[in-house]
C-alpha cells in the first residue's frame, strides 16, 4: 500500500522488492540501507475486511508518542509500547470511612505480588487537625505489620493533587504473599478529610482481575461492589476481619441479575451450610471462600455481599474476588455505602495510559 512520498521513493511495494533483489539476487540497488518506515506523524494502515478502504493501525506522533488505532477512534499510549501492564488495587474513603484514625484493610493478596508504585489524591483536605497524615503498609497473615513506605502522604496538602510514596527499601518490604493485607492508615481523627483514593501498583499484571468489598460497623449493608462489562469467571473468594461481630453473623457473596436487590440473586459461598463467611470468627484470620468450580457472570451481572445476623460490632472486613485473567483488562470500580461521604471525588489513579471502553452504573 502506497503512503506518502517524501524523500526517497517510499511506496512499500518498491521498497519491498528492492530489498529482495539485493538480499536474494545479489543485484545492486539503492535506498536498501533504510528498511520500509512510516515517517513521524504517518500511519502504518491495512485494508479494511471489505476491501473499500484502509484502517489506521499505528503511528509515532509528532510528540514522539505511540498512538494505536483502536475502533476508529485514536489512543495514545505515551513514549513506549513496553510500558509494563500491572496490577493495581484501590482504597477510597467512600467505601470504608477515614475520619477515625487507624488501620483500615482493603484488599487480600491471592498471590505473590511486588509493590511497584502508590499514589494518593483527596477531594477535600484536612484543616482541623494540626498534622493529619497517611500511609500505607501489609498485615501478613500472622498480623505482622510492615510499613510499605518511608513518606506519608500529607492529607492537609492541596486537594486534587496527586502525591507519590517513596517505598520501602528494607529487604521484603515491599512483597506481598497470599493472605496479606493492604491498609490505610491515618494518623489521627480527621474531620474535613474526604474523598481519599489511593492506588497501590503491583507486579505481575495480566494475573487476574479483582473486585474488593471493605467496610466498617455501622455502615455495613447488603451493597453491590461489582457489575460485569464483560463476561468473567470467579476463581477465588478471600474474606477477613479485623474485630469480630460479637454474634452470629455471616456475610455471603451473592450474583445478582435483573432487577435484583442486592443480595436477592444466586449465592455462591457454600461455606458454613451455604450461609457464607463466618462474620464471628477469629479476628485476623483469612477466610476462603468454597463455591461451586467456574461461576461465570455474565455483562450485566453484579455482585454484592448479603449480611445475616448481628453485625454493628464487626469491623474491619475486606472480601476480595478474584476473576480469570484478561489479557490487558483492568476493572475499576467506585462503590459507595450509605455513610454521607457521597461527594464529588476521585476512584482511580492511572499508573499508565489506559484506554476505557466500557462503564456501567447501578
Amino acid at each position: 500500500m502506497a503512503i506518502a512520498s517524501v524523500g526517497k521513493e517510499r511506496n512499500w511495494v518498491a521498497v519491498l522488492r528492492r530489498v529482495m533483489d539485493s538480499a536474494w539476487w545479489g543485484r545492486t540497488v539503492t535506498h536498501v540501507d533504510t528498511p520500509p518506515i512510516a515517517l513521524n506523524d504517518e500511519w502504518l494502515t491495512v485494508v479494511n475486511a471489505a476491501g473499500t478502504g484502509a484502517v489506521n493501525v499505528l503511528r509515532v506522533n509528532t510528540s514522539n508518542e505511540i498512538d494505536i488505532g483502536i475502533s476508529g477512534q485514536t489512543v495514545n499510549v505515551g513514549g513506549d509500547l513496553s510500558v509494563p501492564f500491572y496490577k493495581t488495587v484501590t482504597f477510597r474513603s467512600g467505601q470504608g470511612s477515614v475520619g477515625t484514625a487507624g488501620p483500615r484493610s482493603f484488599w487480600i493478596a491471592d498471590s505473590t505480588y511486588t509493590v511497584v508504585g502508590i499514589t494518593e489524591s483527596h477531594a477535600v483536605a484536612e484543616t482541623t487537625a494540626t498534622t493529619d497524615t497517611g500511609t500505607i503498609r501489609k498485615r501478613t497473615a500472622t498480623a505482622t505489620l510492615t510499613d510499605l513506605m518511608t513518606n506519608s502522604f500529607n492529607l492537609k496538602g492541596t486537594a486534587d493533587t496527586v502525591q507519590s510514596a517513596t517505598l520501602s527499601a528494607v529487604s521484603g518490604a515491599t512483597t506481598i504473599a497470599a493472605g496479606d493485607r493492604l491498609e490505610w492508615v491515618n494518623s489521627t481523627t480527621s474531620t474535613q478529610l474526604a474523598g481519599v483514593t489511593v492506588v497501590v501498583t503491583l507486579a505481575p499484571g495480566n494475573r487476574n482481575n479483582q473486585a474488593t468489598f471493605y467496610g466498617t460497623g455501622v455502615a455495613l449493608a447488603d451493597s453491590v461492589f461489582f457489575i460485569a462489562n464483560r463476561p468473567v469467571v470467579i476463581t477465588r473468594v478471600d474474606y477477613v476481619h479485623t474485630v469480630a461481630a460479637s454474634a452470629a453473623s455471616n456475610v455471603q457473596l451473592v450474583i445478582d441479575t435483573g432487577t435484583d436487590a442486592p443480595g436477592a440473586g444466586t449465592d455462591v459461598l457454600t461455606n458454613n451450610s451455604s450461609a457464607g463467611f463466618d462474620c464471628n470468627a477469629t479476628a485476623n484470620t483469612v477466610q476462603n471462600g468454597t463455591f461451586t468450580a467456574g461461576t461465570r457472570l455474565a455483562a450485566g451481572n453484579r455482585l454484592s455481599v448479603d449480611f445475616s445476623g448481628t453485625i454493628t460490632g464487626l469491623a474491619g472486613m475486606v472480601l476480595t474476588v478474584t476473576f480469570a485473567p484478561a489479557e490487558d483488562l483492568k476493572d475499576v470500580t467506585i462503590s459507595q455505602q450509605a455513610n454521607g461521604t457521597h461527594i464529588d471525588a476521585n476512584f482511580f489513579i492511572a499508573d499508565r495510559p489506559y484506554y476505557v471502553y466500557a462503564a456501567s452504573a447501578v
